[in-house]
């Protein structure tokens, strides 16, 4: 009967159950791309830098941490040697110190934690402000470094410096201001390559600026010392004389070797206004940043070697050695009093006596 049939199933029990749908993989995340700058691949560069990559981002890593502890070491002699009078001399060197040390500490933090932002440890605002502020603080180091000389050499007088200061000063702060607001509008607007490109060039030109100071130096001192040839010089005046203008020679000279890296850097392959869409050779780019971070060492030890020596750190090394000369003296006068008695006639035993009865 049709009553008693079994009720037709309704719509909704007639639809099978929808399969669930399929987990979409999760596609992973992006490394952090912390450069606004072009970089390689780093999977695919890490593989084929192999030893390389760690011979560069820990051997720099700890080359500027020796350089910071080494800065730390010299600022501390420094406020050792002032006994309570601070100078202009000895203001200008603690301020160069404590440049250095943050120049060198970001580098260290940033190649030793997370070299170059490969590996994704920081984000992208603090790999940038690690790397962009060591720059602002090297450009105040050398300019710092270009008032000692002009002091040292007198080419300067107390008004000039005390405006020089205040000028410096003015300057480095709204270079770091600038820095820190380019670093933060490139972390929320990621297209934005005109406020790295004027940082970038700011310090080209500020840096510049200084080496030609530092040429200036090197030849006032040359026509000063033309001019006082009838006066007599013993060979150690001579001899640090010529050393003083090599080391400001090479400083010049290193300075424009890293402004002319700096210049290809921008408007090369490597560089911000980089076009290319690919990645960029990996070997290619680890020269250019060996040569880079190299550059950078060797300007760091130019400017403590041109800085000179506390008396309080020359005479602390004058003990060291005196310590290391006696311990190594009294060692040998052991040794050889030891072996002493083997040499003595009454000991030595000759054929005759052996035989002797």
């Amino acid at each position: 009967m049709l009553a008693m049939s079994e009720p037709e199933p309704t719509p909704e029990q007639e639809q099978e159950p929808e399969p669930e749908p399929e987990s979409v993989a999760t596609e992973p995340e992006p490394e952090n791309e912390a450069n606004a700058e072009p970089v390689p691949d780093w999977d695919e560069a890490r593989e084929l830098w192999s030893w390389a990559w760690q011979l560069h981002t820990y051997g720099f890593g700890l080359a500027f941490t020796a350089l910071m502890l080494f800065s730390v070491m010299r600022m501390y002699f420094s406020c050792r040697s002032c006994r309570g009078k601070v100078t202009n001399a000895v203001a200008l060197r603690l301020i160069l110190f404590g440049c250095l040390i943050l120049t060198t500490g970001f580098r260290s933090i940033s190649l030793l934690v997370d070299p170059y932002g490969s590996c994704s440890k920081l984000s992208g605002l603090t790999i940038n402000l690690l790397w962009s502020l060591t720059f602002p603080f090297l450009s105040a180091a050398l300019n710092l470094l270009l008032f000692i000389l002009l002091e040292t050499t007198k080419l300067t007088t107390c008004h000039d410096h005390s405006r020089n200061m205040i000028i410096l000063a003015f300057g480095t702060c709204i270079y770091i201001v600038v820095t820190i607001t380019t670093d933060i509008i490139i972390a929320l607007v990621k297209e934005v390559k005109g406020l790295m490109l004027f940082c970038q060039l700011v310090f080209v030109v500020w840096s510049t600026t200084i080496m030609i100071g530092f040429c200036f130096v090197c030849y006032k001192v040359k026509s000063n010392l033309r001019n006082a040839n009838s006066v007599k010089k013993t060979d150690t005046e001579e001899r640090r004389v010529t050393l003083f203008l090599r080391r400001v020679s090479a400083c010049a000279c290193t300075g424009f070797l890293f402004m002319a890296a700096q210049l290809y850097s921008i408007f090369g392959v490597f560089g911000v206004l980089s076009t290319s869409d690919e990645k960029v050779d990996p070997w290619s780019w680890w020269v250019f940043q060996t040569c880079m971070r190299t550059i950078e060492i060797a300007m760091c030890c130019l400017i403590h070697a041109l800085v000179g020596n506390d008396s309080k750190y020359t005479s602390k090394l004058k003990s060291i050695k005196m310590k290391i000369s006696k311990r190594w003296n009294s060692v040998i006068n052991r040794s050889s009093s030891a072996v002493k008695p083997f040499n003595d006639s009454s000991t030595n035993l000759s054929p005759t006596t052996c035989y002797q009865e």
